[in-house]
This record gives C-alpha cells, structure tokens and sequence, in this order.
C-alpha cells in the first residue's frame, strides 16, 4: 500500500497532510515508519489522546476528594430547578443538540469545527446508520425534558471514544457537562469498557479526568523536501502544533479568536 501511495505523491507531486494515525502498538509504529520512509521529505507531529481506563474513575475521586463533594453539591442545586435525569438521547433530539451547542459558541470561536453544517449533518447520518464495528450512543442530561448537556460516544469493541460534548451555557454554573462526563463513565464502567478515549484535543478537563495518555500521529509527507507547498504546510502546522500546546492560548482563541480563522 505504501508504494502505491509513494506513486501517487511522486505522479501528482503532492503534498499530502495525514491526520489520526495511531501509534499505540507496534503494528501502528511499523504501519507509521513505513509511510514516512515512501516519502521523500516527511515530517511527524503528536498530538495527545487523552484516556480514562478501567478504575480511573474510583482513582479520581479517592484522590480528589473535594471535587466529588463539588460535582454533589452543584447536582443538589440544579435538582432544586427541576427533575434531572441521565437519559440516552434519540436521533429525532439531534437538532436539540445543535442548538445547545451553538448557544454556547455564538459569540465564541469554536475550535472543533461542529458549527459547520456539513460535519453535523455527517454526525446524523453515522448516528442513524451505525457500523459494523462501533455503535453512536448519545447521552444526554436533561431537567424538565430540557437537554443541558450532552455528549456523543463511539461504542467500539474494546472501549468507547467521545468524540462530542456539549453544554447549556445558562447551566454552567452548575458544571453539567461535569455531571453528564460522570454519570456516562459510570455507565460505560457498568458495561464492563476498560477504556473511555477523550479523543485528541487539549480541553483542561482532559488532563483533569485522564489517567493515561497516548499519542496520535499527524504525517506531512511530500515527493520534495524543499516543494514550496510542503515547506508552507511544514510551517503552519509547525505554528498550530506549538499554539494547541499552550493551554492559555487555546483559551485565548476560543474567546476572541473569530478574528483569527485564517490559523484553522
């Protein structure tokens, strides 16, 4: 396969920007080291995935105490609101969702890209079909049949990867993506998941919940090590690499960063 790939590079004279490759077994690091080599000019970025394994969760409480107590007490108060309840969404809510999502990021930047029509549409689409591999399982946290948060999980057969989360910004004072990101994890530890995969980004909650962290690879691969267009690719992804890093600056960019969509 990637002679073909080679091929193809070398007749189009292309540059060609992978993205998800995974690296966590040998077979993943041998597949890795056998694409760079097909290229001419290549190049390999990390970006972390963040994991929560098996007994993560009752780790994460022994030693953090005081934010279960927190996520309680916030629970108690939204319970004085309304009924809260844990619920799995249907597909016939998607629009709900959407809404949810794009009150909260109106006047904001939204990094992951689901303010775009077309990814949403894709979401349905893979939600009401499903796969022979993986189950679309949407959890929502509701009060008084209110969605207020919710989040989209993949089901595969060795774990779960969430890949969308959202939040009521009205709410936020009562942490409900919090509740929601708890009440699921328990859920999928029910199950008998040994792994929950946050998925690539650099969300402070993340590093908060996670009791693991692999890597996947980003490979910019070109025929020609000094083609104009792969030393322009080579710099931009050099740039959002370093700016995703700084937690600070992500934050920074989903605040005020409608004026910076050129950095997508």
């Amino acid at each position: 396969m990637t002679s073909h790939f080679s091929d193809w590079l070398s007749r189009h004279g292309s540059v060609a920007l992978l993205k998800g490759l995974r690296s966590w077994s040998e077979l993943d690091r041998e597949f890795s080291k056998a694409l760079q080599e097909s290229c001419q000019a290549s190049k390999i970025f990390h970006v972390p995935v963040l994991q929560v394994t098996e007994d993560a969760l009752d780790e994460y409480y022994f030693a953090r105490k005081r934010k279960h107590h927190t996520l309680r007490r916030r629970e108690k108060k939204l319970e004085k609101i309304g009924k809260v309840e844990l619920v799995e969404l249907q597909v016939s809510e998607f629009e709900q969702m959407v809404a949810v999502h794009q009150k909260r990021w109106q006047t904001r930047r939204d990094t992951s890209g689901l303010m775009d029509p077309k990814k949403q549409a894709w979401l349905k689409s893979v939600w009401q079909q499903g796969g022979e591999s993986f189950q679309v399982h949407t959890f929502g946290l509701k009060i008084e049949e209110q969605v207020i948060a919710f989040q989209y999980d993949f089901e595969m057969a060795d774990g779960v990867i969430g890949y969308w989360t959202g939040f009521d910004s009205d709410y936020s004072k009562y942490a409900p993506g919090f509740l929601l990101l708890e009440k699921s994890l328990r859920h999928w530890k029910a199950k008998g998941k040994t792994l929950v995969d946050f998925s690539v980004g650099y969300e402070a909650y993340k590093e908060q919940w996670a009791s693991r962290e692999e890597y996947t690879e980003t490979i910019l691969c070109s025929p020609h090590k000094w083609k104009f267009g792969y030393q322009r690719f080579l710099f931009h992804q050099h740039l959002i690499h370093r700016l995703k890093s700084s937690p600070e600056v992500v934050q920074w960019v989903r605040n005020h960063g409608k004026i910076l969509k050129w950095i997508r």
